[in-house]
């Protein structure tokens, strides 16, 4: 597991390659918000290229975001002052060679409880 504190660069900001980000949180959002986030993020993400996948469970989020070094640390600088999130951790920031998503702006498909047993911090 690597850990990067969020705004720490990895070497991908500095490439033109695309770079992929994994990270996990606290959620702290009601289905509500969560509702909000997405709507927003797909919006957000749009203008910025960026692509990715979120999963909601029962005490966390994860999400997966790929684009440019410089989006996804403007999006992680965002995620981690957000209410909505506390204990932002990324797991993941590498280059990547293609998107895992390439036409999903943020993929969601509602919560996701069966997992959430698997994250151990």
């Amino acid at each position: 597991m690597i850990r990067i504190k969020v705004g720490q660069r990895a070497e991908c900001i500095a490439s033109r390659m695309a770079c992929s980000s994994l990270y996990i949180s606290q959620k702290l959002a009601t289905p509500d918000e969560i509702t909000d986030i997405v709507e927003i993020s797909r919006a957000r993400n749009a203008v910025l290229d960026v692509t990715g996948a979120l999963v909601a469970l029962q005490h966390w989020f994860a999400q997966i975001l790929e684009g440019s070094g410089g989006s996804i640390d403007t999006l992680m600088t965002r995620i981690s002052r957000d209410r909505r999130h506390r204990d932002v951790q990324i797991l993941v920031y590498e280059d990547i060679k293609e998107r895992r998503f390439p036409n999903w702006t943020l993929a969601y498909n509602g919560s996701a409880h069966l997992i959430d047993g698997s994250i151990e911090v």
